[in-house]
């Protein structure tokens, strides 16, 4: 029994066979697909009976042109989704928020996606989502403060994006990335991380072209066990509330080319691991004796600058 297909670059491909779908008696079939690739078929417009395979676990649409609004209505087992270069989509399919299984969805490379549906995503069981290189993507879903089962968030290459939602990100977050997104006009403190209490890595650069000092006061939950700062290109200072990162094993700082500072009284007591790239004014300050921060660095277990190691 059929139950893994790829369909891979074929061009002029227009519909899928209808024995693809076994919904209860519907149709006699050996099919029954629970992961299905459609990749490199522009011309797709058509699924059988307008609906996915009812066992359907794991889906991927990748340079498809259109996602017919039928095809995604009444699946109950689709667990993953990644929809990726579909050139033309404005808006995705208005049903994603009825997946109640969906627990990964990535969206990449759909450079004409502009706004996700009014009627949100799936609240009950998504894990992780991944939104990435969608250049005239505006906002972000709404109600994302509603997805308490999200632990893993990932935007980056999103250069239209101007601000994040009100009510904040989702509450149970571990994981947060966001780079890339360079129109955002909120500043940083307004973010609203530090509510974020389960929060243990995150990833923030390329966002505030202005940003003199990071982190600004407050700004970012204590707990955090990991992170990383990069292409922040007027960033001078790496800021006292580094040290209220009380639970900081590793941080990394890449691409700042003006920063040159490290916090007053040094780094936090926990931290294990510093990681510096492409921050030439700092990185002269903490390399040999007499480099100005190394006694400070000097005591941390692994240093690492532009991918040596010198501790």
């Amino acid at each position: 029994m059929l139950k893994n297909l790829v369909i891979l670059g074929c061009a002029s491909l227009q519909s899928l066979p209808r024995g693809l779908v076994h919904n209860g008696s519907k149709v006699i079939t050996r099919c029954h697909l629970e992961n299905l690739e459609i990749l490199g078929c522009p011309s797709l417009r058509l699924f059988p009976t307008d609906e996915l395979p009812a066992a359907l676990k794991y889906l991927e649409i990748w340079d498809c042109n259109s996602i017919p609004e039928k095809l995604l209505q009444n699946n109950k087992s689709l667990e993953f989704i990644r929809i990726g270069n579909c050139k033309i989509l404005k808006t995705l399919p208005r049903f994603l928020s009825t997946f109640e299984h969906l627990t990964e969805m990535h969206v990449n490379q759909c450079s004409s996606l502009e706004y996700f549906p009014d009627s949100g995503l799936p609240i009950h069981n998504l894990k992780t989502m991944l939104i990435a290189n969608c250049d005239n993507l505006k906002s972000l879903p709404n109600r994302m403060h509603d997805l308490t089962s999200l632990q893993y968030l990932t935007v980056f290459g999103c250069s239209r994006i101007e601000t994040f939602p009100e009510e904040g990100f989702p509450p149970n977050l571990l994981s947060l990335s966001i780079w890339g997104c360079k129109r955002v006009k909120l500043r940083f403190a307004m973010w609203r991380l530090h509510k974020l209490t389960s929060l243990k890595d995150l990833s923030v650069g390329d966002f505030d072209r202005d940003m003199v000092s990071f982190p600004e006061d407050s700004s970012i939950p204590p707990n955090l066990v990991h992170l990383r700062v990069q292409s922040l290109p007027e960033l001078k200072f790496l800021s006292e509330g580094l040290l209220d990162l009380v639970s900081l094993e590793a941080l990394d700082v890449w691409n700042c080319p003006k920063l040159r500072y490290l916090p007053k009284n040094g780094l936090p007591i926990t931290l294990g691991v510093l990681r510096i790239r492409n921050c030439p004014l700092l990185e002269k300050e903490c390399r040999g004796e007499k480099g100005a921060y190394w006694p400070i660095i000097s005591l941390l277990p692994h240093v690492r600058i532009n991918y040596a190691d010198i501790l």
